[in-house]
């Protein structure tokens, strides 16, 4: 079985061959992987935001989120999710590589990183509401990341 959205996949077995711990010879097994774990390799994802403390009401202004590979192997199927609040209009979302859905939950597919190499990702919004706004991103790969305290990132806004 596989999960909506393509990352996790179950399945059962008989065979006794797929793990070498596999002693129970009269049963199947049912077995999870999860899609954006690689163990082979480690990269490390690392999100940073960049946006203005305070906003005017109806003004537009821009998020910049920058995601890196801080790690020793390439970050393949590199992706960044951003949460936008719902008083937010989205005016444009452009990512320096690979292509976003533009929506309150942003999802950006910007495909592999190199050691030591960024992608940012412009948002550009109009806030429609006074008072703090909430904005929020994570970023992955499908390799093993090193360091996960580093994913994700929340910027807080103050609309005047």
């Amino acid at each position: 079985m596989l999960s909506a959205d393509g990352r996790f996949i179950s399945f059962e077995t008989a065979a006794k061959d797929i793990t070498a711990d596999d002693t129970d010879s009269s049963f199947t097994d049912v077995f999870l992987r999860d899609g954006l774990l690689n163990k082979a390799k480690t990269a490390d994802v690392a999100l940073a935001v960049t946006a203005p403390a305070s906003a005017t009401l109806n003004e537009a202004y821009a998020y910049s989120f920058t995601i890196s590979n801080k790690g020793t192997a390439v970050a393949s199927q590199t992706n960044a999710i951003i949460t936008l609040p719902s008083s937010f209009t989205i005016n444009s979302v452009l990512p320096s590589q690979g292509n976003c859905v533009k929506a309150i939950v942003t999802v950006c597919r910007l495909g592999g990183l190199a050691v030591g190499a960024d992608a940012t990702v412009k948002v550009n919004v109009t806030p429609l509401a006074k008072g703090s706004a909430s904005v929020s991103a994570t970023a992955e790969s499908v390799e093993k990341d090193a360091a996960y305290t580093n994913n994700a990132a929340t910027k807080v806004l103050v609309v005047n």
